[in-house]
């Protein structure tokens, strides 16, 4: 059968589609931004077109599209992971503004405590007579690219050497003008921050970003690792993908600062603990299977010129250590840049994502888990969820009496969406008016002109159609609400196991840190309203931002830092919840808005209580 050709709407853009392609990897393949929760597994709904021609050319519907109404149907609606070509010809796409990928806000800057500057890598003054033999004579180890630059004369004509030397080894000879620079990244599942290092002064000098490019493969961590067990050679492929875009960053980073990429001496790279196995390149298979073990726990160095990097051929590349399967070396930074391990009374860090990784102690013990909070609060499994890109609706607001919305949108556009911030705003709010109960469920005699029944289930009118960029009312639906529940109750269940593991309450812990980009824009008072966060006065909330970037910088930037977070890895004491017998009961309780056990949250105004009676 010979190829159809898919062009894709608004932008034009057109290609053939092979016979064993979906619609979805023919727009992956032409460079087309389209949303993709699932690694095409068709659970998601996100990647939506509308056929406008060549609907006879794709094979039927599949099951995983059952879901789509009657309308949507009538309409053309596809979605693009379940079509497959069936015959010759034009097929025309149009992708509806909600399922277009556009920009995303990246949280690149985090709290970094002071520290004193010891890097690994140093400038050392080269002697008078700088020949193999003398280096060599006088204890420095020479790789053979060294050896080669001895004899090679300068282009600036400068004649005032100096060697970069790390211990024993020596990784260049240069100018005493050259810069000594370090590159550390924080490598998170869905973004990748870059931050390029003066070694010498300790000072930033330029950072940079980008999205993940294994997110093609599927946005959550199981689903990466689902696809790395493909194959070996699928495995190989997150390798490259996350390798290619690191040292693309490095580069990027080194034009930004007009100098050369030779001049980066070190890299230092923390991430969870798939990343760090998929940086590397060490085998996943234990991570997607019980018992979930890591193939490596221990900080891991290369070189990076075999590695794959274009910077100087001797330059270690460094991954510091894990905790477990699902607690990584992310976290392990971020106990170290909050000085978790060191503080005198009790602490708890949260960094939230698709599994959300806790850690409680002080400077005597430190325990951590992660909960398995699942993608809702990065717009998974939610109707008219999306990332905190631009026509994002992250801050909501209900008028109690009139059920009036006022919402802020990301970027200068129409609403085409909800993000995790806003999500939460919008559960919080609406526990708030009494437009939900406890249990969560919509009570549609409190706002009947908000709360509709629609598509089987009711729903709660959030931005009408003529206010939107995509010309249909945003609403969230009671099974959005479900999802929410289930999402903020692991996280809940995962702080209170660990507090009980320590013997303490909520009213022992003297701050909470919140990370990472969804917790450095969440409103406090809506994740404590609804039962996320414990009930706590706000003050003690601290957001920390990047805190796996700052780590990341602490230990490129000094040796004492990258053995604390060494020490740090090994005195964690990992949780595993899913054979903690007391996580399904404080799950099944922390269901409840804001819980089963309304005493655990007085901070729950008297009105509010006496309106959920």
């Amino acid at each position: 059968m010979a190829q159809p050709v898919a062009i894709f709407q608004p932008e034009g853009r057109r290609t053939r589609v092979g016979v064993r392609e979906d619609l979805l990897d023919a727009a992956r393949r032409c460079g087309v931004g389209l949303e993709d929760l699932c690694a095409g597994r068709g659970t998601c709904g996100k990647c939506r077109v509308i056929v406008r021609r060549g609907a006879e050319l794709l094979k039927p519907p599949t099951p995983y599209e059952a879901h789509l109404t009657k309308e949507e149907r009538r309409a053309g609606v596809r979605l693009a992971c379940q079509c497959r070509p069936a015959g010759e010809g034009i097929i025309v796409l149009e992708i509806p503004p909600e399922a277009q990928r556009g920009w995303q806000r990246l949280q690149t800057s985090g709290l970094m405590p002071p520290h004193r500057l010891l890097p690994d890598v140093r400038r050392v003054p080269a002697p008078p007579r700088l020949t193999p033999s003398r280096l060599r004579s006088s204890g420095w180890r020479l790789p053979e690219e060294v050896l080669a630059s001895l004899d090679a004369p300068r282009a600036d004509g400068s004649g005032a050497r100096s060697l970069v030397v790390r211990g024993r080894d020596v990784l260049a000879v240069v100018s005493d003008r050259d810069p000594v620079l370090g590159m550390a990244f924080d490598i998170g599942s869905t973004k990748i921050a870059g931050f390029l290092m003066d070694l010498e002064s300790g000072e930033a000098v330029e950072t940079v970003s980008a999205p993940n490019p294994q997110m093609v493969h599927g946005e959550d961590i199981m689903s990466r690792l689902a696809f790395a067990r493909g194959s070996p050679d699928q495995e190989s492929l997150l390798h490259a993908e996350v390798l290619g875009v690191l040292d693309d960053l490095i580069r990027k980073a080194c034009g930004l600062a007009h100098v050369d990429a030779h001049h980066v001496y070190e890299v230092v790279a923390v991430g969870n603990t798939a990343m760090h196995h998929l940086f590397l390149g060490l085998p996943t298979e234990s991570l997607s299977r019980a018992p979930y073990t890591p193939a490596s726990q221990q900080e891991e160095t290369r070189r990076a010129g075999p590695f794959g990097f274009r910077t100087c051929p001797g330059a270690p590349v460094v991954a510091p250590p894990v905790v477990a399967a699902f607690v990584g070396s992310d976290l392990v930074a971020g106990v170290l840049a909050t000085r978790l391990h060191r503080a005198p009374g009790l602490r708890v860090f949260i960094d939230v994502g698709t599994n959300t990784e806790i850690c409680a102690g002080d400077r005597r013990r430190l325990v951590a888990c992660s909960t398995p909070s699942g993608p809702a609060f990065e717009g998974a499994h939610i109707r008219f969820g999306m990332r905190a890109a631009d026509g994002a609706v992250e801050r909501v607001a209900i008028e109690p009496e009139t059920f009036h919305v006022d919402y802020r949108v990301i970027g200068k556009m129409k609403p085409r969406g909800l993000c995790g911030s806003g999500l939460l705003d919008l559960l919080a709010d609406l526990f708030r008016t009494g437009a939900i109960d406890p249990a969560g469920r919509l009570q549609r005699h409190v706002a009947p002109e908000r709360i509709r029944r629609g598509q089987g289930q009711l729903a709660f009118l959030v931005v009408p159609g003529a206010e939107t960029s995509i010309g249909q009312d945003i609403v969230l639906t009671q099974d959005d609400i479900g999802q929410l529940q289930l999402a903020k109750a692991a996280i809940h269940a995962g702080i209170s196991i660990l507090l009980d593991t320590l013997g303490k309450t909520p009213a022992d812990v003297q701050t909470l840190y919140l990370a990472g980009a969804f917790g450095s824009y969440l409103a406090p008072e809506s994740a404590r309203s609804v039962g996320m966060l414990p009930d706590l006065p706000l003050d003690r909330v601290q957001f920390v931002g990047n805190t796996a970037g700052s780590g990341a910088r602490l230990a490129l930037l000094s040796r004492t830092e990258r053995a604390a977070m060494r020490s740090i890895a090994r005195r964690i004491r990992h949780m595993p919840l899913a054979g903690d017998p007391r996580f399904s009961k404080e799950f099944a309780s922390s269901l409840f808005l804001p819980h089963r056990d309304a005493s655990r949250f007085p901070s729950v105004t008297a009105p509010q209580r006496e309106r959920h009676r």
